[in-house]
């Protein structure tokens, strides 16, 4: 299920970008809780890694 909640927030941050959203804006962007956002940043940052893609760093 995380490569779904990978998939919105990617898709949230794209449109976003470059001014990018705080965790509340990506949350309502999305309609996902705290915690599926996070399991979202935490799969794009794993494939980011994997695929040797430009790091996402949250904060």
């Amino acid at each position: 299920m995380a490569v779904h909640y990978g998939d919105l927030v990617r898709a949230a941050l794209m449109e976003a970008r470059p001014a990018g959203l705080q965790t509340r804006q990506l949350i309502a962007a999305t309609r996902l809780t705290r915690s599926q956002v996070a399991r979202g940043i935490q799969h794009l940052c794993d494939v980011g890694a994997a695929e040797h893609l430009t790091p996402i760093i949250w904060r």
